[in-house]
């Protein structure tokens, strides 16, 4: 039993200390942000580490969940409290879009991609309903602006005669804003989350091959 401990001991010291490094001299197409948290051991240039080839995803990612904190914070916090009306559509919007970034801030902090789906689903799902309101929003800009306004009355509270067409404007550039900003937000979190599923996938075979190596080294198998 002793013996068989310290063979155990021996392997899993032998495994912390092998680290499989990429001659990256040997590579001449690799790309420029390979730099970026050792990336190097785990990716030989592939498309997928950048964001529209000239951004890394993984800070990419950081800055669209930053950006989107702050769009949160803009859409239903900031507004409603000084020209709109804080109720509980302000605070659905919170708790979902809150919980997805925060799952998808644990997910890149821990390199766990399937934390990511639920935030690139909150995404999806926004840019369906931002293209439904655009629509509804134009076809009572044209048919009916008096219902069009009675509607925007309930979320803005400074719509009066004289601002009316400019609150619609507003209304419109604010959703067509949000509904761009998703497109990209989606893509950069999908090239993060294809970053991170190659990355474990590959760190995953690297630990097998090295476990059978040195079961194979000291005779196990």
């Amino acid at each position: 039993m002793e013996v068989t401990w310290m063979r155990s001991c021996e392997i899993s010291r032998s495994i912390t200390k092998y680290v499989c490094f990429a001659d990256q001299n040997l590579i001449p197409s690799l790309r420029p942000v390979s730099h970026w948290m050792n990336e190097g051991r785990y990716f030989f240039g592939e498309t997928y580490t950048t964001f529209f080839k000239n951004f890394h995803v993984v800070p990419a990612a950081w800055l669209t969940l930053g950006v989107d904190a702050f769009l949160l914070l803009l859409y239903a916090v900031w507004i409603p409290l000084t020209v709109g009306y804080f109720d509980m559509l302000c605070i659905v919007q919170l708790c979902i879009s809150g919980s997805a970034l925060s799952l998808a801030c644990f997910g890149m902090w821990k390199d766990r991609h399937n934390c990511l789906w639920f935030l690139m689903l909150v995404k999806a799902l926004q840019i369906v309903i931002y293209v439904l309101f655009m629509s509804f929003t134009c076809l009572l800009a044209i048919f009916n602006k008096n219902v069009l306004l009675r509607f925007i009355s309930l979320r803005f509270r400074t719509i009066t005669n004289s601002n009316a067409e400019l609150h619609i404007v507003i209304v419109i550039f604010l959703l067509l804003l949000q509904m761009v900003y998703n497109f990209f937000a989606i893509q950069a979190l999908y090239n993060v989350f294809d970053y991170f599923r190659h990355k474990n996938a590959f760190k995953y075979e690297q630990s097998r091959r090295m476990f059978f190596e040195n079961t194979r080294e000291f005779g196990w198998v």
